[in-house]
């Protein structure tokens, strides 16, 4: 029911452009003829109910699906109306909304779906009890009403005339109308049958209850049938002279319903929006023949423009986009085959190709088909039909272990080219993905969870350095305000703790800008290093769809130092950006800072609920300290940050230890502990810290301790509270 759901939002939002379109519009045509209308609402019906469309390149709809049908397990999920000012809007409140946090078991729109799934069924039920009760009631209401003739009664229990009925619609008239009057009340109603009014009202009312949630249908509903109400005006009033047209317009008026007695039930037409009608009906002049034309253009062209998908629409991709060259002159079996092999541990995976044929390389026999199981390590192959070489083919896709579904998608594969050499150039996305991206490798793709992707992969634009020079007080500014300021480190190979900001919207980003200003140059380039000013002039709306930006603060004491992102790494829910510097053998003694700009892929970050960076001891290094579990932590605050400290234990008798932000020092070792004393020792061997143990924390020994602070506040008597 989700999905059905789901796609009603898509047909409703795509239906959406119509209807303003529609809207936009009707100002420009008030003096077209009413009838003409009946076919604009026809157009708009069609929009909404069908559940496709043809695509066409001239199609006015941005996005056919604004809402992907997967978006319940998109790690970062986003929506896509094709306009950037309204994704813009949107986006944020939606990913602020429902993106999982990390760790999480299930992803809120899992959650949230379902529900919204079981209240449009809710609001489906009570307008179709509404449409039965007020048809039960006015049923009663005229059931002994006296027939004066086929179809046409008169019931003493009604104030105002209307038509009621789908199959064997009636005329129902109240007791007090002159003869005048009920011979142009008759003849308004009957035209309402003769154009199927009472059938074209009611299949309305069902269109607005499956789209009650878009007060857009609600809106166009009621034009539409004031539309109708005023086309049969004018098709009764059209043949008539002027003293005609002011009876006629004196019998609205003597048969208008009072406001709060206007019928509600869906099923009947009344005496409705008289003064509109009324104005209608005394100023009618007979069309010219140019806007009659010109309205039947207008009906062609909301067809062709809003009946259509776009034909050039972009689907939402997941990964890398894949070349291939189709070689169908070579004798060698893995020139006719796109291969995608599926890295994750699986038992089969079943798929089907819309064109095109699936084909096993690695089962006996070579077998293929459109629907292939493919067992084991088998990678999953696609071949383009030949000699007519297939233009476009979607690959479905379902990743099993044993039963259970672990993972599907789609991957589609459109021909770009065909070369001079016979070779026929192909592309292939993976445009559907619930945890999966595709990965371009030099034989063909992988098929890689998000989790298994090395994020150093996934630097997504470019990494960058900006000089901004150097503060005292900037400096403690930065590291109260950064990502990492009170994050307890458990990674080694650190010569460096850097301050960290996570930038994700250019609102945040003019946020940092300002909490620099005073502090730091931000206008001022610096050798081959531009300003940070004429960096961010990339970093736009485009570019924080896709990316999150990270800033890393680095300060040196020659300007002649430069630095370089050796690795991003994510584990266990924490993101670790690894700076290696690159010191020259001789160099100025000017201090610099910079800001190091990393952009990582927003699915990366979405997995992380901790984010560091740091300048690493050694390139590459063996092994990750400590490697134990974290036991215990304690931190002292001190009365500003950049006295602070704190001490990390782990049960494989390690430890780290970290000093004020201001502080490039990070300590590591082994530590021993008793009920009363814990004593660390560097692993160097150069330093010890002694500790009395208490309830409360850790008490610091400063006589039995290193004297070596490292900037902080650390002094003997001091208490590090255990967090």
């Amino acid at each position: 029911m989700s999905a059905v759901f789901l796609k009603v939002v898509n047909m409703s939002l795509t239906a959406s452009w119509l209807l303003l379109a529609i809207l936009v519009l009707r100002p420009f045509l008030k003096k077209a003829p009413k009838r003409l209308w009946s076919w604009v609402w026809a157009i708009a019906a069609v929009r909404l109910v069908l559940p496709f469309s043809r695509k066409s390149i001239l199609s006015l709809i941005p996005v056919a699906e604004p809402v992907a049908p997967d978006i319940a397990y998109h790690p970062v999920p986003m929506v896509n109306f094709g306009v950037e000012s309204v994704n813009r809007v949107v986006n944020p409140i939606v990913m602020e909304s429902f993106t999982p946090q990390a760790g999480a078991s299930m992803n809120p729109l899992q959650i949230w779906i379902p529900i919204g799934a079981i209240l449009w069924l809710v609001g489906i039920a009570a307008l179709l009890l509404w449409l039965l009760i007020s048809s039960l009631s006015l049923k009663r209401r005229v059931a002994d009403a006296v027939c004066l003739q086929d179809k046409l009664f008169q019931s003493e229990k009604i104030r105002f005339p209307f038509v009621f009925g789908f199959f064997r619609p009636k005329i129902y008239l109240p007791y007090d109308l002159s003869a005048t009057d009920t011979t142009h009340i008759t003849a308004h109603e009957n035209e309402h049958i003769r154009r199927g009014d009472h059938r074209r009202k009611i299949l309305g009312y069902l269109i607005l209850c499956v789209h009650w949630f878009n007060p857009l249908v609600w809106l166009c509903y009621h034009l539409f049938c004031r539309d109708m109400e005023l086309a049969c005006d004018e098709a009764v009033v059209k043949n008539m002279d002027a003293a005609n047209r002011a009876d006629y317009a004196q019998a609205l008026l003597n048969c208008a319903a009072p406001k709060s007695r206007r019928l509600v039930c869906p099923l009947a037409f009344g005496q409705s929006n008289i003064k509109t009608r009324i104005k209608s009906v005394l100023h009618y002049k007979k069309p010219k023949f140019c806007l009659i034309a010109l309205c039947v253009v207008l009906c062609i062209v909301l067809c062709v423009c809003f009946l259509t998908d776009p034909k050039g629409e972009c689907e939402q991709t997941y990964g890398d986009t894949v070349d291939w060259a189709f070689s169908p002159m070579m004798s060698a079996t893995w020139h006719y085959v796109f291969s995608f092999d599926a890295t994750m541990p699986h038992t089969h995976i079943e798929a089907s190709c819309s064109d095109g044929m699936l084909w096993n390389l690695y089962e006996e026999d070579q077998p293929q088909g459109k629907h292939l199981t493919f067992y084991g390590d088998s990678i999953l192959g696609w071949s383009p039909d030949f000699p007519q070489a297939t233009k476009e083919a979607e690959v479905d896709f379902v990743v099993y272990d044993g039963e259970n579904q672990l993972y599907s998608g789609t991957i589609l594969i459109q021909q770009t080219e065909q070369s001079d050499a016979g070779q026929i150039l192909y592309q292939a996305r993976l445009v559907q993905s619930d945890g999966l991206v595709l990965l371009a490798l030099d034989d063909g793709a992988a098929l890689v969870r998000m989790e298994d992707l090395e994020v150093s992969g996934s630097i997504s634009r470019y990494v960058d350095v900006a000089f901004i020079g150097t503060s005292d007080v900037g400096y403690e500014t930065l590291c109260m305000l950064s990502e990492n300021a009170h994050l307890p480190r458990r990674y080694g190979n650190v010569e460096k703790l850097c301050p960290l900001f996570k930038i994700e919207s250019e609102k945040e980003l003019e946020d940092f800008i300002r909490a620099l200003d005073g502090e730091f140059s931000t206008d001022e380039a610096f050798n081959e290093h531009p300003s940070f000013d004429e960096q961010c002039a990339g970093y736009n709306d485009d570019f924080f769809r896709e990316s999150t930006l990270f800033l890393v603060y680095i300060e040196e004491p020659s300007s002649s130092i430069s630095h370089m992102v050796e690795d991003v790494v994510v584990e266990d829910g924490a993101m670790d950006i690894r700076i290696c510097r690159i010191a020259p053998t001789q160099g100025d003694e000017m201090m610099a800072g910079w800001l190091l700009s990393v952009a990582v892929n927003r699915q990366s970050v979405a997995a992380c609920d901790t984010f560091d960076a740091y300048i690493c001891a050694e390139m590459n290094p063996d092994n990750t300290f400590p490697k134990g579990e974290l036991i215990a932590a304690y931190r002292f605050e001190g009365e500003s940050m950049m006295e602070s400290a704190a001490v990390c234990l782990y049960d494989s008798g390690e430890f780290t230890m970290t000093f004020s932000p201001a502080s490039s020092y990070f300590g590591y070792g082994t530590y021993v502990q008793t009920q009363e004393q814990l004593v660390l020792h560097t692993d160097d061997g150069k330093l010890q810290y002694c500790f009395d143990v208490t309830q409360e924390g850790l008490i610091f020994d400063g006589e039995l301790s290193s004297k070596e602070v490292f900037l902080s506040g650390l002094q003997d008597g001091v208490i590090l509270e255990r967090q």
